[in-house]
């Protein structure tokens, strides 16, 4: 008998058993005639549990029972009636007892699953940076939202509107040019900037995708409301002169050792001092000279009065010096700003405790300005022969000319006595020229006075304006 013989015989009984094992589990194939072809063409060896022979024709044969094919099977309809696969009851027990095959077992189901745990744990690791990057970028955003300078409703702002076609000109990516507009800030929020584009998610995802974003939406002046606009559009001004800063003219600088009045081309030397002590500035010519004398020591602390190192002093020019800006006070009701100036604020004598309102708060809506706020009238200051003799005057030259106007208050504000010391050199040169009034040689010496007094006055003039009185002259004499 050969061995093709002896396996379809085998093959035939194993195969009638099988076809009445899958009646009784219900199980119904389409392809269940070519299943009993591969299964009478199956070979059995002694034990029944050969190695599976090839059949012919070149197809692959059916797998053996207790054996795995490596490859997923579909879950049946209907509990399982094929060997090793999982029904609706749970695994079932093969016909030799074993459990039946892992699913996805075998080398191919095995490097399945080594790529599914690689993917799982780079999934992880992106959601854990990302979750990183987002809490860095919250902290981030909650800090510069901080610090970001927030304005307040009420505040008089000025926006700025970019100028558009052949007027604009652009500096890093921003128009320069442009016009500013006056308006007031009436809400301030957190949102999506004008130009800036919409996050995805809808407006609940506005806050989370531009949480550092603080806008705003102003009135200007005229009716027209502007929303969302960013604090890089606006800026704060008086709303009393509508100006962002007021500046005043510096006070004038002289060099010590010729008196000269520093211009603003000028050079000059600044002793750079770290503490409080006033500096000594020298001009650049005189600085020149004192360096290259051997007696420079000395003749600083002549001019000074205590000693002063050449090695500190730094170059510099008069047009480098700080701005001379005034300062700001908010009112408490309204919480709009105003210049000290504008606002008739008393400044540095004032507690910082203390309550300001502004002049529209006291007239509309009833506020008063504590007593230490209260500027007094000009005609509250004390009057003098020389002030009612001035204030006189003006009012009857006023009167000849026919002139109706408010009433001119004049004042002398201050009147101070004083020396002034002569320089050393001016009264050596004196000597040595043998002035008249020295009387020549050594007596001339003795005879010119080291110093000269003299009386200073302040004379201002005041006129009422829009119910206050307003300086409009001033005058120093000497």
């Amino acid at each position: 008998v050969t061995p093709m013989e002896t396996d379809a015989a085998g093959g035939g009984e194993g195969g009638k058993k099988r076809r009445a094992s899958q009646a009784a589990g219900g199980a119904k194939r389409k392809k269940g005639a070519k299943a009993e072809e591969g299964a009478d063409a199956e070979g059995a060896g002694p034990s029944g549990i050969g190695e599976a022979s090839p059949v012919p024709g070149g197809g692959a044969t059916p797998p053996v029972a207790g054996q795995g094919t490596g490859k997923r099977r579909k879950k049946e309809k209907f509990p399982g009636s094929l060997p090793g696969s999982k029904g609706e009851g749970g695994d079932e027990p093969l016909a030799n007892g074993t459990a039946p095959p892992a699913k996805g077992a075998g080398p191919a189901g095995a490097g399945q699953q080594a790529m599914s745990a690689k993917k799982l744990a780079a999934q992880a690791k992106a959601s854990a940076a990302a979750s990183a990057a987002l809490a860095a970028e919250q902290a981030a955003a909650e800090t510069a939202a901080a610090a970001e300078d927030v304005l307040e409703c009420g505040s008089c702002v000025d926006v700025f509107y970019p100028a558009v076609g052949k007027r604009a000109s652009t500096d890093g990516g921003v128009s320069s040019q442009g016009e500013w507009r006056v308006g007031t800030v009436v809400r301030a929020h957190i949102g999506n900037p004008a130009g800036a584009p919409a996050p995805a998610g809808g407006k609940n995802s506005t806050a989370a995708a531009y949480p550092s974003h603080v806008v705003y939406d102003v009135m200007i002046r005229g009716g027209v409301e502007e929303k969302c606009l960013a604090r890089s559009r606006l800026r704060l001004v008086c709303a009393t002169c509508l100006a962002d800063k007021r500046t005043f003219k510096p006070p004038p600088m002289y060099c010590e050792k010729c008196l000269a009045g520093i211009h603003q081309r000028w050079r000059y030397w600044d002793e750079a001092r770290e503490d409080e002590t006033p500096s000594v500035k020298l001009c650049n010519r005189c600085f020149n000279d004192v360096r290259a004398s051997p007696e420079s020591a000395v003749i600083m602390h002549e001019l000074v009065g205590r000693a002063v190192d050449l090695s500190i002093f730094v170059e510099r020019k008069e047009k480098d010096r700080p701005e001379f800006v005034d300062n700001w006070v908010q009112c408490e009701e309204c919480h709009s700003w105003h210049h000290w100036v504008c606002a008739l604020f008393k400044g540095e004598d004032t507690p910082e405790d203390t309550e300001w309102f502004c002049e529209s708060c006291r007239k509309n809506r009833n506020k008063q300005l504590p007593d230490e706020l209260v500027v007094p009238h000009a005609t509250a200051l004390p009057e003098t022969e020389l002030s009612k003799t001035l204030e006189k005057s003006v009012a009857s030259a006023l009167s000849d000319g026919s002139i109706s106007c408010n009433p001119v208050t004049v004042r002398v504000v201050s009147n101070i006595e004083n020396t002034n010391k002569v320089n050393e050199t001016l009264r050596l040169s004196h000597v040595r020229s043998g002035d008249e009034a020295g009387g020549g040689g050594g007596e001339g010496a003795s005879a010119y006075p080291e110093e000269f007094p003299y009386r200073s006055k302040c004379v201002l003039a005041f006129q009422e304006r829009k119910g206050h009185p307003i300086c409009f002259f001033a005058m120093y004499v000497q």
